[in-house]
């Protein structure tokens, strides 16, 4: 590490990670599914999937108060930090998404997925794994997709299964 800060080693490993994410397996199909998948994480089919696992089939109200608690804390972190999305920062990366204007740092769209299937996992514990493979798909999609890098991911990822966790054990 000679003539390189700890802090300059990670964002070159980071960057490292996300030009694999990013751009090494980049096809036409997979560039739509991809599209697919991070629509997935999106706070409209995750707030829809859980009203109706609520209210229609009496699943607990934990589901809800992980989501709304998660995306307040991301909120909360995407102010403090204000870290620039990959697509404005990086050159030459696989760009297909709509450009947002809030911060990169965590990625609401994990978070949100991670908080949605952690919590049904909870409570159908038949479903853990594809409800996982899921959520995994949604946090590539949004490195694949140009939105987010790895540790914006994997910190949405922990904060959304962490919320979820404390919601199933105090609600």
């Amino acid at each position: 590490m000679t003539g390189m800060g700890r802090g300059d080693w990670f964002r070159e490993q980071e960057r490292r990670v996300f030009n694999i994410l990013n751009g090494k397996y980049r096809s036409p199909l997979l560039d739509r599914i991809m599209k697919l998948f991070t629509h997935i994480g999106g706070a409209s089919f995750c707030i829809l999937l859980l009203l109706v696992l609520t209210f229609i089939y009496n699943y607990p109200m934990n589901g809800l108060i992980a989501l709304v608690t998660s995306h307040i804390l991301v909120q909360v972190l995407k102010r403090s930090f204000r870290r620039r999305r990959p697509y404005i920062v990086e050159h030459s990366i696989h760009f297909i998404a709509k450009p947002l204007k809030d911060a990169s740092f965590p990625s609401g769209h994990t978070t949100a997925v991670f908080a949605t299937c952690v919590s049904i996992a909870f409570v159908v514990p038949y479903l853990t794994s594809i409800l996982l493979i899921i959520a995994f798909l949604v946090g590539w999609s949004r490195i694949y997709l140009g939105l987010h890098y790895p540790i914006d991911v994997i910190v949405g990822a922990l904060i959304g299964s962490l919320t979820a966790l404390i919601c199933y054990i105090i609600v």
